[in-house]
């Protein structure tokens, strides 16, 4: 999740899994600070703040005024972005600031996200500075599969910045497949057929999930479906978190692959403890 802090990570993905540690309220502001030695974005320590020649960091509301809704980025991944107002827009320096290298959110202790710049900012005396539209990139998760469908993603980046609040479901259903759909869209694939015991799974989310930590959540106690009776089912390739509990989806919230899996009758297929992880990190 690119930029996005370890406390942010953990905020969010406790309030989109509905994890009894609560939900993320998303604060009003948030303070924008430069920096020409960036800190670490994980956790906000180090770095060195632009001081002097007539800078402070700046106040920006968090709100649909300053940022974009967020959007599908690929087909792996979501960005939202900010709009050009003067929450990101700063006077001309009365001094020489240096070179900016990157830029974070605050919320009064915590890092909310932080990242380098594209291309380092030298600012001299008499030099404005600003973000132009579109210049602050938010992204979750373009290159690799985080668990999480673009869906969610767009639902994360909209709750944390303030466009639009967003509450989890309070129940999704565990369907199983056996030709894995794309686990960022849920398009495509096949899931089992309701047959043989096979039904999909409900689950109460507030009851499920352990805290997160490094962004990831963990089931914490075994999750089983209905015993495999009459035939085998196909063999279990990936498995996603759905809107209803039977028929059309409508949305995909998160979902895995994972080594075929061969379903017997007698046999009931199971998610031990540990290991249903979701995360965005």
């Amino acid at each position: 999740m690119a930029g996005l802090s370890n406390y942010w990570e953990n905020e969010l993905c406790d309030h989109m899994m509905r994890d009894t540690a609560g939900s993320y309220t998303t604060p009003a502001n948030a303070t924008l600070k430069l920096y020409t030695t960036s800190p670490n974005w994980e956790d906000g320590t180090g770095g060195t703040e632009v001081s002097g020649g007539g800078y402070s960091s700046k106040t920006v509301a968090l709100t649909s005024t300053n940022f974009n809704a967020a959007a599908n980025q690929g087909t792996s991944g979501a960005r939202l972005t900010n709009k050009a107002t003067s929450a990101f827009q700063w006077s001309a320096a009365t001094a020489d600031w240096g070179t900016v290298n990157g830029a974070g959110f605050w919320d009064g202790a915590n890092l909310l996200w932080g990242d380098d710049l594209d291309t380092p900012v030298a600012v001299y005396t008499d030099d404005p500075f600003e973000f132009p539209a579109s210049a602050l990139k938010f992204d979750l998760d373009v290159t690799t599969e985080a668990g999480v469908t673009q869906f969610w993603k767009k639902k994360a980046l909209d709750h944390a910045f303030g466009v639009s609040a967003y509450d989890a479901p309070t129940t999704v259903y565990l369907a199983l497949y056996s030709v894995a759909p794309n686990v960022y869209t849920g398009s495509g694939g096949t899931e089992l057929t309701v047959a043989n015991g096979y039904a999909r799974k409900s689950l109460t989310m507030a009851s499920v999930w352990d805290a997160a930590t490094g962004g990831l959540v963990d089931n914490t106690a075994e999750i089983a479906f209905n015993a495999c009776t009459g035939s085998s089912w196909a063999d279990v390739v990936a498995v996603m978190a759905v809107d209803t509990a039977s028929g059309t989806i409508n949305e995909w919230y998160f979902g895995k692959t994972f080594t075929a899996v061969s379903v017997d009758p007698g046999d009931t297929f199971k998610f031990t403890a540990g290991n249903l992880g979701v995360t965005l990190a």
